[in-house]
């Protein structure tokens, strides 16, 4: 009688069961110092004063975009990797930062432009890849995510937040049975994250297998996970 009331239940929760994607790796790339607190406003106007020196250098332009970045002026730091680009139209950083901005700001159709051009230049950049997934992801392209999340694992097996998203995204395919594979990948890379456990419970809940559903919705609690809370209240 509990397995049917859990699987009726679990029916009711998959029409607003929200899955755990995670975000944007947001590396901004730049020469920033590397330790101890870092005054942003000061960084603007030395950067300032090296473009007054040196206005035709681009390094110059992105390094001041990733300190206005970080006094949130995205459209101060746009401006800058704009000129960055206008000086070196193959300069895969300021493209980068770029995306990050537009992916921050959703402006997801700019993001993919962005990030597709630093992997034309950069064939390898993994992250480039992880992020075009994601902007590809929110405008409803989840074949391409896919694509884009499969090159970023060939690059880098072990990268666990795009075993977390591709599994996520194979579940809302209903590839259930996959989404279970890569999210598993992802635990075992990383057993302290409830995210993983959360959404795995998902995947486990939409192929039918209400007990080791719950079993992650409640290990995904216990590290930490609202959403698996949420879960693992209903089953009791």
């Amino acid at each position: 009688m509990r397995m049917l009331f859990v699987g009726l239940l679990f029916s009711f929760l998959s029409i607003t069961a929200v899955a755990q994607m995670k975000s944007a790796t947001e590396d901004l790339r730049g020469m920033m110092p590397g330790t101890g607190k870092i005054d942003y406003e000061k960084l603007v106007e030395l950067f300032t004063d090296a473009i007054k020196q040196y206005p035709d250098k681009p390094s110059q332009y992105n390094n001041r975009a990733v300190a206005r970045y970080k006094l949130q002026d995205f459209t101060g730091a746009l401006t800058d990797l704009d000129k960055a680009i206008e000086l070196s139209p193959n300069y895969p950083n300021a493209h980068y930062n770029s995306g990050l901005i537009k992916l921050k700001q959703k402006n997801y159709a700019g993001a993919i432009e962005d990030f597709k051009l630093v992997m034309d230049i950069v064939p390898k950049d993994t992250n480039a890849y992880y992020n075009s997934a994601l902007a590809k992801y929110y405008t409803g392209k989840k074949e391409e995510a896919l694509s884009d999340l499969d090159k970023a694992l060939k690059l880098s097996p072990g990268f666990e937040w795009a075993l977390c998203n591709s599994g996520v995204i194979k579940n809302e395919m209903d590839k259930s049975e996959e989404a279970i594979q890569l999210l598993t990948k992802a635990i075992g890379i990383n057993a302290k994250d409830g995210d993983y456990y959360n959404n795995r419970g998902q995947a486990y809940q939409k192929a039918g297998n209400a007990n080791k559903a719950c079993d992650d919705f409640k290990k995904g609690a216990e590290l930490g996970s609202a959403k698996a809370a949420e879960r693992a209240a209903s089953c009791k």
